[in-house]
């Protein structure tokens, strides 16, 4: 096998028409989330969704499209964004905002492994862990 590098690997998420409320939804909730860039269809059916954005999450840059294009799949459950927050409020205000409209895989609660754990598929079909641990 030839040896080469790449250059970049990326979160790449696919929506069917509102990506745009996805990414303000993301960034009103989590601290620190910034869109980088971001390129809207101008004509057509797709005009002003997202052709295609980049938005920092916690330090991961994550790219967004909508897809002009209709197919017969979304989301799994099987990939999920695994979110460390800071404080025991952080995760109970993320819980809340991404479970509205959603659906709770995991709730809430204290696990074996975690102080505070939660897993959430969010109105949009992103899968979401959410983890807080006082004591690492």
């Amino acid at each position: 096998m030839k040896d080469t590098k790449m250059t970049k690997l990326n979160t790449f998420l696919m929506f069917e028409g509102n990506a745009n409320e996805a990414i303000q939804t993301y960034v009103d909730l989590i601290p620190g989330t910034v869109v980088t860039s971001m390129v809207q269809y101008e004509t057509g059916p797709s005009n002003g969704q997202v052709q295609k954005a980049h938005v920092s999450i916690g330090g991961q840059e994550v790219i967004f499209i909508d897809s002009p294009i209709e197919h017969d799949f979304t989301f799994s459950n099987s990939t999920s964004f695994f979110l460390t927050c800071d404080a025991s409020e952080q995760i109970e205000t993320l819980s809340e905002g991404l479970s509205q409209n959603g659906s709770v895989l995991m709730p809430l609660a204290e696990y074996p492994f975690a102080e505070k754990f939660t897993w959430i598929n969010d109105k949009f079909g992103v899968s979401w862990q959410l983890i807080f641990n006082e004591k690492k």
